[in-house]
């Protein structure tokens, strides 16, 4: 129903819904501009769309609902990312120290003496430094900062090359609470990943 032409609102009757036999009137206030559907009592503007409060809850509500479910999933994808790209790294610097030991028959006194650019400049995808400890040429003050399984056996009998992990705390024994997500280089170079893994 359109409105009659003029420029001044009216106030307009609209039939609502039948309560104990008797006819029960709304009156809207409307404008020319406005185009009122008296069975559906909604107001529209011409030429405008919006959307009811109702509506908007639920679109917020499915988004939410939506995000709840992909957010833990992609920070799961990030931390695998960050996990390979950790061991990817700790690989390289291993045959890097290799190579050192090869050419001077003695492992490196630490990290900074390894000839060439390390991957990422030394620090792991969580921007702290790769922890390396020469074991074998450490002298006897050393066997109380190596890296211990679960049963306080040195995993290492060489040296020690980790990540600190996300939470960048680590502490020599890797069932511990801080190292269950450290990037451990074991049993010489036989393993290297996860130490929860290990």
């Amino acid at each position: 129903m359109r409105l009659p032409s003029s420029n001044h609102a009216v106030l307009l009757p609209i039939t609502g819904q039948t309560f104990y036999g008797r006819q029960n009137y709304r009156y809207v206030i409307a404008h020319p501009s406005m185009v009122i559907c008296p069975v559906c009592f909604k107001n529209k503007i011409a030429g405008t769309l919006g959307f009811t409060l109702i509506e908007l809850a639920i679109a917020i509500a499915i988004v939410g609902l939506l995000s709840a479910i992909a957010l833990p999933v992609y920070m799961q994808h990030i931390d695998k990312s960050n996990n390979n790209k950790a061991i990817a790294d700790i690989m390289m610097i291993q045959v890097a120290i290799e190579r050192f030991h090869t050419a001077n028959f003695r492992f490196p006194a630490d990290i900074n003496e390894i000839p060439g650019p390390l991957p990422n400049n030394g620090l792991d995808p969580w921007k702290n430094p790769y922890v390396y400890l020469n074991i074998v040429d450490g002298g006897p003050d050393i066997k109380g900062d190596v890296r211990k399984d679960k049963k306080l056996n040195p995993i290492n009998t060489q040296y020690d090359l980790y990540s600190m992990g996300k939470n960048g705390v680590s502490k020599n024994q890797l069932d511990q609470k801080d190292s269950v997500d450290d990037i451990v280089l074991a049993r010489d170079g036989g393993f290297v990943g996860l130490s929860s893994d290990f």
